[in-house]
C-alpha cells in the first residue's frame, strides 16, 4: 500500500465518502487518511451530499444509498460542479455504463491497493495549488538572566517562495 510519505510534499487531497455502509465509510476514511490525505467526513444519501458544504476536491461514491440507487445522481451532481469521483460499489456493471461520470471503479470488497490506485486517479485529477511559505527571518535572543533562548519570527516583504 501506499504510504503518506509518498506524496508528503503535496497538499493533502480533501476527500468525501458517499457510502451508506458505516463500516465501509470508516474503512475508506482510513485508507484515505493512510494515504495522507482528508476525509472530510461521509454522508450516506444523494439528499445528503446535497445538502454538504462544498469544501473538498474529489469524492468516492457508492451507487446504492440510503436514499436508493441514487449514487449515479450523485456523481453526475458532482460532475456538474467540477469535482470528480471514484465510484466504490458492488454494481461494477452499472458503474461501467456510466465510466464518464467517474475516473475509476473499485469493486467491492475493496483493498488498500485499489483505493490507493483510485486515490491516485483522483489526485491526478484534481489540481491542487502548491503550498506557499512566507519567508520569514528568524532572530534567536536570549533571556537576560536565563539559560533559554527566544525564537522571534519576522515577515520579509517579498511574496514568499511556493513549494510543491
Amino acid at each position: 500500500m501506499m504510504k503518506a510519505d509518498q506524496h508528503a510534499s503535496l497538499r493533502p487531497l480533501r476527500i468525501l465518502c458517499v457510502e451508506d455502509n458505516p463500516l465501509i465509510a470508516f474503512h475508506l476514511e482510513h485508507v484515505i487518511e493512510d494515504l495522507g490525505d482528508s476525509c472530510v467526513g461521509s454522508v450516506d444519501s444523494f439528499a445528503d451530499l446535497q445538502m454538504q458544504p462544498l469544501d473538498f476536491a474529489a469524492a468516492l461514491v457508492d451507487i446504492d444509498l440510503a436514499d436508493g440507487p441514487t449514487g449515479l445522481a450523485a456523481a453526475r451532481w458532482l460532475k456538474e460542479r467540477g469535482i470528480p469521483c471514484a465510484f466504490v460499489t458492488g454494481q461494477t456493471d452499472i458503474a461501467e455504463q456510466h465510466e464518464d461520470l467517474a475516473v475509476a471503479i473499485v469493486a467491492k470488497p475493496v483493498t488498500d491497493e485499489t483505493m490507493a490506485r483510485a486515490i491516485g486517479e483522483l489526485r491526478r485529477t484534481v489540481q491542487i495549488p502548491p503550498v506557499k511559505f512566507p519567508k520569514q527571518r528568524l532572530t534567536m535572543e536570549a533571556s537576560p538572566g536565563r539559560s533559554d533562548l527566544h525564537v522571534r519570527s519576522s515577515s520579509l516583504p517579498d511574496a514568499g517562495r511556493s513549494v510543491s
